[in-house]
């Protein structure tokens, strides 16, 4: 009997040890079936620290080779490759479990998170909303995105975390989950570490934003307002200021200059001198020095950039000027992107946005004739081929892609729904298009390159054959 007693004894004491040893965190709270009848708190609904694991979220890497990882105690996600100093373009998912928001007038989403490096954060780093998702493939359900409260901000370092909250009201008395999307490209990758996610009773609440203008021609935003916005939207819209300096370099910090003469630099590739002349720095003021105040904008090549940057055009100091363009990060703030229009003075630059679009006229030739084409961005030809992925992969953000005939291949560098003069920006639109890998399309575009290699740019969209 004493030997019964004790061997039942040990069992237990067993049983204790291992459940002791088991260390994986369980996600808990009343969104959380757990299989019970019993209605669990209203507080709390849900959340989650990426600690050791991803729990019960799953990934799903739409395009790329590079996926959601547990690193440094967060959720991580990059397109970035250190090691090679490469960016790869990704489109990656971290979706949560089912979460039943019941018994609450409001829900909210909180993210706890750190994110460096995007060329346009806000539209980089989304939440989506599903209530019919099961598993795979995100294309297999219906989403919703739902905007944060207040902006998502870039951090200055990866120890100080940031937190952003969304409103799930809407889907009050629903079953839903909820995704994290990360998308890059092969230009431009950025980081994101996201530590914890919690979903709460209440509204969500951010900052609240008071703007002098509205981002149109009679009402532009100022410089503060941009600075407000914080890449939240992006437009484009009109926004007004003075020119004040521009960037030398890769950083606002230490490269603004704000009087001249403007320093030249020396080209990395070919050793020659040359200047500066992709940006320009504006402000409220016309005498401002502090960079916590201005916005830089982006000189595209063309018009704007021969007849606004500084080194060649020095009378454009201190003038006030209106400018066109997305409100997008650049040199890691708030800045004006990819401009197509501005008025400094009375003169005109660029495409006035108030005027029709006129497309160009296109010569049709072979994707042979097309590479032995001049380089230029005043012609434009039609090809037609098929897609192919060639020897990377299809980026479905961008539209790039290899387009391939009987005489030979040629890269497209991001398709169009429609036509987007030169100097405008791409505008995501090849995921309506609905094509595929095998397509047989008939595009538009000019004959470019990059590193060497031809390349079609400003390329639309005609039909599929």
């Amino acid at each position: 009997m004493k030997k019964k007693n004790l061997f039942m004894a040990l069992a237990a004491l067993f049983v204790l040890a291992f459940a002791s040893c088991n260390n994986e965190p369980e996600i808990t709270g009343p969104g959380i079936d757990d299989g019970g009848n019993d209605k669990q708190p209203t507080e709390g609904i849900f959340s989650w620290e990426f600690s050791t694991s991803f729990g019960e979220f799953t990934t799903q890497d739409v395009l790329g080779d590079e996926s959601w990882m547990i690193d440094y105690e967060t959720a991580k996600m990059t397109g970035y490759i250190n090691a090679t100093k490469e960016n790869r373009a990704n489109e990656d998912w971290l979706i949560s479990p089912e979460i039943k928001l019941e018994n609450v007038t409001a829900a909210k989403l909180k993210m706890e998170y750190v994110a460096q490096y995007f060329d346009n954060l806000s539209a980089d780093i989304t939440v989506w909303v599903s209530e019919n998702y099961t598993e795979g493939a995100p294309s297999t359900a219906q989403w919703t995105e739902v905007k944060p409260a207040s902006a998502l901000v870039e951090g200055t370092d990866w120890n100080t975390f940031a937190t952003t909250e969304y409103s799930l009201t809407s889907y009050v008395g629903k079953t839903i989950r909820f995704a994290i999307k990360y998308v890059s490209t092969d230009t431009k990758a950025g980081t994101i570490e996201v530590k914890s996610v919690a979903v709460e009773e209440g509204e969500a609440a951010g900052e609240s934003t008071e703007l002098t203008g509205k981002g149109t021609k009679e009402e532009p935003y100022t410089v503060s307002d941009v600075i407000s916005l914080n890449n939240s939207i992006v437009g484009p819209f009109y926004v007004k200021g003075y020119i004040v300096g521009q960037v030398v370099g890769q950083s606002l910090d230490s490269g603004s200059e704000f009087v001249a003469p403007w320093t030249p630099s020396t080209n990395q590739n070919t050793g020659e001198l040359n200047t500066y002349n992709t940006n320009i720095l504006i402000a409220v003021s016309i005498d401002e020095t502090d960079v916590k105040n201005v916005v830089p904008v982006q000189l595209p090549s063309g018009e704007l950039r021969n007849a606004l940057n500084l080194p060649e055009n020095g009378d454009m100091y201190q003038k006030e000027i209106l400018v066109y363009g997305n409100l997008e990060a650049y040199f890691r703030v708030p800045g004006v992107k990819s401009p197509t229009y501005a008025v400094v003075d009375g003169v005109e630059y660029g495409l006035n946005p108030d005027e029709p679009i006129v497309e160009p006229e296109a010569t049709p030739v072979t994707i042979a004739e097309f590479i032995e084409a001049s380089e230029s961005e005043e012609v434009y030809y039609e090809l037609t081929g098929t897609i192919s992925a060639g020897e990377g992969s299809i980026n479905t953000t961008y539209g790039n892609f290899d387009l391939v005939d009987e005489t030979g291949s040629v890269y497209v560098y991001g398709l169009t729904a429609t036509y987007i003069p030169a100097g405008g920006q791409n505008d995501k639109s090849y995921a309506s298009l609905g094509l595929n890998e095998g397509d047989n399309i008939t595009i538009r575009g000019y004959r470019g390159s990059y590193n060497g290699k031809v390349e079609v740019m400003g390329a639309y969209f005609v039909k599929k054959n």
